[in-house]
């Protein structure tokens, strides 16, 4: 139980810092904004 919820926070946690470094490439490559996919 407490197990997956650390693990429940953990994925959480990768997904705020992934989201933290797609704004941040966004902000230094605006080009790429309108395709984040081919970053």
């Amino acid at each position: 139980s407490s197990k997956s919820e650390t693990h429940s926070v953990l994925v959480h946690l990768k997904e705020y810092l992934e989201t933290i470094d797609l704004a941040t490439v966004s902000r230094h490559f605006p080009a790429r904004v309108s395709n984040p996919v081919l970053v």
